[in-house]
Order: structure tokens, then C-alpha cells, then sequence
């Protein structure tokens, strides 16, 4: 019979994948993404902040990047989405 070894489990929550997850969408979401991927940046980013705050391990830095170019990012596009449709002119009637 084979005993089966497991590594011993943290009794802290660890919230390192929410903080790698926002931090890499919002990178992709500057670059590509726009507020498709800044959006899901953002949520995934609050989401580890709380827990980062409610004692959880996870990388402050990580989030905030990613917190941060969510919002830009998103912002941006909504921005950027209203100048286009304002200064688009009516297509002429025949």
C-alpha cells in the first residue's frame, strides 16, 4: 500500500492569483483589451485588495497595478468611444 503525501495546507487564505490576474489584465487590457479586459482588471484587483486586507496573503503591488490600469484603461475607452460617437457627423439622407 503507498501512503500519499500532500503538502500541509496554510490556515491564511492566499489571494496571489486574484493580484497576478488583475496586474496581467490590466496589462494586456492597455495594450489590447480595452474595457473588455480593464474591466475584469478591476474586479479581480478589489477582489484581492479585500482579502489582502482581511489578512489573506497576496501582493499589494500586483493590485494596485492592476487595480490602477483597469481604471485608465477603462476610462479611456469610454472616453475615447463618446468623442467618436459626439464628433461622428449624421450620415446624409438621400
Amino acid at each position: 500500500m503507498t501512503t500519499v503525501l500532500y503538502p500541509p495546507q496554510s490556515a491564511v487564505p492566499d489571494a496571489t492569483r486574484l493580484s497576478e490576474w488583475s496586474m496581467v489584465l490590466g496589462i494586456v487590457s492597455f495594450f489590447v483589451g480595452g474595457a473588455l479586459l480593464g474591466i475584469p482588471a478591476l474586479v479581480c484587483g478589489l477582489i484581492a485588495r479585500k482579502r489582502i486586507n482581511d489578512g489573506a496573503i497576496g501582493n499589494r503591488g500586483q493590485t494596485t497595478a492592476g487595480i490602477a490600469l483597469g481604471s485608465v484603461t477603462s476610462v479611456l475607452t469610454i472616453v475615447f468611444v463618446v468623442v467618436i460617437v459626439l464628433t461622428t457627423p449624421p450620415s446624409p439622407t438621400p
